[in-house]
């Protein structure tokens, strides 16, 4: 499985859509990959 890091810059409006979408990528594709979110303020 790989490993892909993401690092989110502000938590506004776009901050949340970005978020949410990476997380429900696994949801539409099939991929084998792993995602990592990192907050970074």
């Amino acid at each position: 499985m790989k490993n892909i890091n993401v690092g989110m810059i502000g938590f506004g409006y776009m901050g949340k859509m970005h978020t949410m979408c990476y997380d429900n990528i696994k949801y539409y594709y099939n991929t084998d990959v792993n995602i990592n979110m990192y907050a970074v303020s």
